[in-house]
């Protein structure tokens, strides 16, 4: 796998699986949390400390269960976020796939509030299912979706906490400390779900209330379309799909997807322009994720699908591709990002680009297909108004303004484009991402 170890990065090696599974309950319990802090007082922990703790050696088929459980729940979630090297596809596309047509969640039917499972609050509830009555999802629905994602991570978090305070008490029991230690957990100690797309807000006599936050979720989702629209992932193949500037004809096929068996056509030159809605280009990113939604959940649910987004957002969908999008991309990716973004000094042209496609004449193709037709446009934009410049609404004169300040902009950005463009530079992936950003110098967002 390309992985090594050494001092700081140290590895225990045992018998057999039986043996790494106690340990690692072991370690994971509250008797190990004490004995640590009773025998090592520094900051590093070693594979040797370990072996210096009164282990006791035996083998229990339930705690070695509740470990296999607890990882499998741990790999689940790490695997749902694209930075895995498991990614297989987003969690709310899966939703979809396997929500079938009549399926049955958890409705209140004693709080209006709750009209749906919780938008914002969800009970990990020993008795919820008592109480609630059923509600049919559908798999073109979203907020369907969202909702069974919900449930389903609900779910798992409270069997994660389950689990663990379990695996304190088998081991409370194997060491005698029941009258000295109890099982108890604190669900701030859950570590699943730990990428923004929860916060808990108090515990209680019942369980956990867990605050989901939906904004994060959706912000995932449209990364995720990002990825399929330039070919790093494709809706009808699990996992990475285009990672190399060359890719093969069945890479960039075509092909169906969806309630409507719509075609998705993957980017042919894997750059996508931030621009204004009306500017001349179908894979504009607003497009792009209108058409997404609409072939992954249907066109008859697309408008309900676009507001339900742009109500997690709390914005409209165009401001937050303009302002957010690749922030919160950078971010995701820890300042390495794999969608680099090509921006004049102020943002009056954006374009994103795929940097694992990218190849010596793609800055050629920012400059030519996109940012020269962009300034075409504008101009164009900008003179049916002059024409008409007596008659000009406060609106439409405040637009010109912007017009013709975006104009000097971009030509400013055109001259240093086709600088860097006629230089044709290659880049080189093993070197890392900054080094190669940093080969492009002041036409790319800086990573810091």
């Amino acid at each position: 796998m390309g992985i090594l170890f050494g001092h700081k990065g140290a590895t225990a090696f045992f018998d057999g699986k039986e043996d790494l599974f106690m340990y690692l309950g072991y370690a994971n319990s509250n008797i190990f949390n004490i004995i640590k802090h009773l025998l090592f007082t520094g900051l590093s922990f070693t594979a040797g400390n370990l072996q210096d703790t009164p282990f006791i050696h035996a083998s229990y088929e339930s705690i070695i269960q509740l470990v296999q459980d607890c990882i499998s729940i741990a790999k689940q979630d790490w695997d749902a976020h694209e930075t895995s090297w498991d990614f297989k596809v987003n969690p709310l596309i899966s939703e979809a796939r396997n929500l079938p047509k009549e399926a049955s969640v958890f409705k209140d039917k004693r709080e209006d509030d709750f009209e749906i499972l919780f938008p914002d609050l969800v009970r990990c509830d020993a008795n919820l299912s008592e109480r609630m009555g059923p509600k049919v999802l559908e798999p073109t629905s979203i907020e369907d979706c969202f909702i069974s994602f919900r449930k389903r991570w609900t779910e798992l978090f409270r069997q994660l906490h389950q689990n663990e305070e379990s695996i304190n008490e088998e081991f409370i029991n194997i060491y005698g400390l029941q009258d000295e230690l109890d099982s108890r957990v604190d669900f701030r100690d859950i570590t699943i779900l730990q990428q923004g797309e929860i916060s808990i807000d108090a515990d209680d006599v019942d369980g956990v209330v867990l605050i989901w936050n939906n904004d994060v979720i959706i912000k995932q989702l449209i990364s995720y379309m990002v990825g399929v629209w330039m070919g790093r992932y494709r809706l009808d193949r699990p996992g990475l799909n285009v990672a190399h500037p060359d890719p093969t004809e069945e890479e960039m096929a075509s092909y169906q997807y969806g309630p409507d068996n719509a075609t998705l056509v993957i980017d042919d030159d894997a750059i996508i322009p931030i621009l204004p809605t009306g500017a001349p280009f179908e894979d504009n990113l607003t497009e792009c994720i209108a058409n997404f939604v609409r072939i992954a959940w249907g066109e008859e649910s697309q408008t309900d699908n676009l507001n339900f987004i742009e109500q997690c957002l709390g914005k409209k969908i165009e401001d937050y591709v303009q302002k957010d999008f690749w922030k919160d991309h950078k971010k995701m990716y820890q300042n390495r990002p794999i969608y680099w973004l090509f921006s004049s000094k102020k943002g009056a042209f954006k374009a994103l680009v795929y940097v694992h496609r990218m190849h010596p004449y793609t800055v050629e193709q920012v400059r030519t297909r996109y940012l020269l037709k962009y300034m075409d446009w504008i101009r164009s934009e900008a003179q049916r108004l002059e024409i008409r410049d007596a008659d000009l609404t406060t609106a439409e004169r405040r637009r010109l303004d912007r017009l013709r300040s975006d104009i000097e902009e971009c030509e400013e950005y055109h001259e240093r484009l086709q600088v860097v463009a006629e230089q044709a530079i290659p880049i080189d992936l093993d070197n890392g991402i900054p080094a190669n950003h940093a080969l492009f110098g002041d036409i790319l967002t800086k990573l810091k």
